[in-house]
């Protein structure tokens, strides 16, 4: 299991503070590197209602950074190194629209990045729950 905190700040309280002589705010820190993500930041209102933590779905596809197009979502758990062993399980954000917005722990979708005009910003970060066991990266015990 994991516990996903979810919080929405203002650009400033990253900061990022306004230019007074702009109406656009500059960019806030950007999403971590994608082997190290345990903390996203993403345009709160590019987001599509509520948002929902699970494992993927059929049809479900994934826009990775650095990619044009969405990817269909084994393939891109495949590609950022989930175990196939773990993919069918491996957490997922996503809005009420379906979006996978983050591959927890990887990858977090560029079509919903914080900007200079972002206004509100969604902190999503996770850690593993307590008391569950590390897993290798094949998905075997530690």
């Amino acid at each position: 299991g994991i516990r996903v905190d979810m919080r929405v700040v203002e650009p400033e309280c990253l900061g990022a503070a306004p230019d007074p002589a702009s109406d656009e705010r500059p960019a806030a820190t950007p999403n971590a590197p994608l082997s190290e993500s345990a903390q996203v930041l993403l345009d709160a209102d590019r987001l599509a209602g509520s948002l929902v933590v699970r494992a993927r779905r059929p049809g479900d596809v994934v826009l990775l950074p650095g990619s044009r197009l969405p990817r269909r979502t084994g393939e891109a758990l495949a590609a950022i190194g989930v175990p196939a062993g773990l993919r069918d399980r491996h957490p997922l954000v996503c809005d009420e629209a379906g979006t996978v917005l983050w591959v927890v722990g990887h990858a977090a979708s560029p079509a919903h990045a914080i900007t200079r005009t972002t206004n509100r910003v969604l902190r999503l970060s996770w850690e593993p729950a307590a008391g569950r066991p590390s897993r290798t990266r094949d998905g075997s015990p530690a």
